[in-house]
């Protein structure tokens, strides 16, 4: 029995299996795929977030009204089809995602420019968009494959535009060519 059935093992699904099963929950993921990861693993896997501490740390003074503005810009002759309400919702929660994410175990280099943001506002995952559906399949994974996954021990150097560095340890294979995954 399971008190969450999560359909599709993209970046959202699995964060919700992950959230899930992080409150005690029994949740059952299905994918339709071999691979965990959905749109999110083709990604180029950059966030653009603003008031990070990536940020901060480069000295940038960012806030999520000037990001929204940004994200108009950016959306050009397309911005009358664009949903001003999500957007809202993204600027205004997107510090927290990424502080999830890194507190999950990704982590990000940046910020680097992104035109036409008037300040530097992505950060890439390291070391590609294919480390969150590893580490969040990890953690979202059956209690067998618990068992047998490993943090990625990554350390961090970065700065604006600086390389960080990372070791990864992989997961087992067996546990990223399975279809489902169960939370216990």
């Amino acid at each position: 029995m399971h008190d969450v059935v999560v359909v599709g093992g993209g970046g959202a699904g699995l964060a919700a299996a992950a959230e899930a099963a992080g409150l005690g929950r029994r949740v059952i993921l299905l994918e339709k795929g071999q691979r965990l990861g959905g749109s999110t693993a083709w990604s180029v896997g950059s966030i653009s977030a603003s008031n990070t501490p990536q940020q901060r740390a480069a000295g940038i003074v960012d806030h999520p009204d000037a990001h929204f503005e940004d994200l108009e810009t950016l959306a050009g002759s397309m911005a009358n089809r664009d949903n001003r309400l999500l957007r809202r919702l993204l600027v205004d929660n997107i510090t927290d995602t990424m502080a999830w994410l890194e507190k999950a175990g990704l982590v990000f280099v940046g910020p680097n420019p992104e035109p036409p943001h008037r300040l530097p506002r992505m950060h890439n995952v390291l070391p590609n968009s294919r480390a969150f559906p590893e580490i969040s399949g990890c953690f979202a994974g059956s209690a067998a494959s618990k068992s047998s996954c490993k943090r990625w021990p990554m350390k961090s150097s970065w700065r604006a535009g600086a390389p960080s560095e990372f070791a990864r340890e992989a997961m087992p294979a067996e546990t990223r060519k399975s279809s489902w995954h169960e939370a216990v």
